[in-house]
């Protein structure tokens, strides 16, 4: 509820193209919508440079065709946001706004344009957006009406993925439910955006592997959501991809997944869902994304020279990851306003809900070489993907010689929150020599072998109060998006 309530409130009051790179997402919506999957290559001639210019004609150029009423409305607002002198203030609603304000109707005119940094997103990463777009062009023409209908499908299915999510969970619900709700995991399904969806594919893939871990037995309805939160996750963002990797712990931490059925269907999984990644990326791997950004951009030398010197690479994603508070609010969304210290009122209501859920793993007894097992792969597997988003960054939107990481923005790390606390808790747990209980936990915080009795525990308390801070943040963000305060 409260990720739909803040949710809608950040959709309805950010002017349109007013989120990260938000033009360029809807212009991607538009075109997969219009059933074009694949980049499209657009010539330099003709190109509309209002938001973006190519920088280099060396390479080959990636974008596409807007419809002009919705280009018009999205530049309007993406300049009057990110202006030169900071954020100006605008009226809310901002459709009231005359300096926001449009009159165009979708329809008559389109704009070829450039946008190489999501034409290389695949449609699963839209497809909550793309649902949005056709249901509101077949009743509106206006533009507005066509972006806050692909705003609010964006919420609604970042709010839908993460129940399942708290559904799927035998262990760490709470600490999920806390990681959901933070202002920079709200705004960035309030936009529209492919970031939500990774986080939804990745977080509903872990849930899975956790629940098929700690849980006796395994229902039909975890292994869909395992098969199709690990497809998905392949074809959304190449750095998540490693969180597939989880799926051989299956057979390697439980025995009872060795039965030749269960084997056939994790390789089945894994075989059709690493065959479509290949694909994908074969088709998306030539595409220089930072070509509307610099000059200066190489990816082919910049990728022989971390072939020839690891070691300078490896210094400044360390330097630049040193440098980046990777939970502060003002730098992981621009709409948040001026929450510069922030990130202390996230630890706080991380570490509240944090130990509760060591002690809540306390309970939930299982094989102390699953929960080892499962803690060391979800930190190694976490750290490889934090690698491969410098690796991403350093060759795609780093000029050459550069001893720090250009590109990298925090949300990028909101998928491996969760994952990582996990592991963390995982290995802090007490160990229990005296047996092993793979009973799920229940939601209302009881004890399994209580049966049907209901009652409250320990742990709830510091997470209403974790909620209640990540809550009140929230609502700030809200509020400093409208220009309130």
């Amino acid at each position: 509820m409260l990720t739909l309530i803040c949710g809608s409130v950040i959709a309805f009051s950010l002017p349109a193209g007013a989120g990260l790179d938000e033009p360029m997402h809807v212009a991607r919506v538009e075109q997969i919508s219009e059933g074009m999957f694949l980049p499209v290559r657009v010539s330099s001639e003709g190109l509309d440079t209002t938001l973006v210019s190519p920088s280099s004609d060396e390479y080959d150029l990636y974008g596409g065709e807007t419809d002009a009423a919705l280009y018009e409305l999205m530049v309007t607002g993406n300049l009057s946001f990110y202006d030169e002198d900071g954020h100006q203030l605008y009226d809310f609603p901002t459709w009231d706004d005359p300096a926001l304000a449009s009159d165009g109707v979708m329809g008559e005119a389109s704009v070829t344009w450039l946008f190489p940094n999501t034409a290389v997103n695949s449609p699963l990463s839209y497809l909550p957006q793309v649902v949005g777009y056709l249901l509101a062009t077949l009743f509106s023409a206006d533009p507005l009406i066509v972006i806050l209908t692909m705003r609010l499908c964006g919420v609604l299915a970042y709010a839908v993925g993460s129940l399942l999510c708290i559904l799927l969970l035998p262990v760490g619900r709470r600490l999920f439910g806390l990681v959901a709700v933070l202002p920079q995991s709200v705004a960035a399904s309030a936009v529209v955006s492919a970031d939500s969806m990774s986080f939804v594919f990745a977080s509903i893939l872990v849930a899975s592997i956790v629940r098929m871990l700690w849980c006796e037995s395994v229902g039909r309805g975890t292994w869909v959501a395992l098969a199709i939160s690990t497809l998905c996750l392949c074809l959304a963002k190449t750095t998540y991809v490693p969180f597939g990797l989880l799926l051989p712990m299956l057979p390697l931490l439980r025995r009872d997944f060795r039965t030749p059925r269960r084997l056939v269907v994790v390789g089945v999984i894994g075989t059709v869902s690493l065959l479509a990644f290949v694909l994908w990326y074969l088709r998306v791997a030539g595409v220089n994304t930072g070509v509307m950004w610099s000059s200066k951009i190489e990816p082919d030398e910049q990728l022989r020279l971390v072939l020839q010197d690891p070691c300078a690479f490896l210094g400044a994603a360390l330097s630049t990851l040193l440098k980046t508070d990777v939970l502060a609010l003002s730098s992981a969304t621009p709409y948040s306003g001026n929450v510069s210290s922030a990130s202390w009122i996230v630890v706080i209501a991380l570490l509240l809900a944090f130990a509760p859920e060591v002690l809540e793993l306390e309970r939930r007894r299982v094989d102390g070489r699953v929960s080892v097992g499962l803690a060391a792969g979800l930190a190694a597997l976490s750290a490889l993907i934090v690698l491969l988003i410098y690796l991403a960054m350093y060759l795609q939107f780093t000029p050459l010689g550069n001893e720090v990481v250009k590109g990298v923005q925090t949300r990028y790390f909101t998928p491996l929150v969760f994952p990582m606390l996990l592991a963390l808790a995982l290995l802090l747990r007490p160990r229990h020599p005296e047996g092993t209980n793979l009973a799920p936990a229940r939601l209302d915080g009881g004890d399994p072998s209580d049966g049907n009795r209901t009652f409250v525990s320990y742990p709830l308390l510091p997470t209403i109060l974790g909620l209640v801070l990540v809550a009140a943040l929230t609502t700030t963000t809200c509020l400093l998006a409208v220009h309130v305060m």
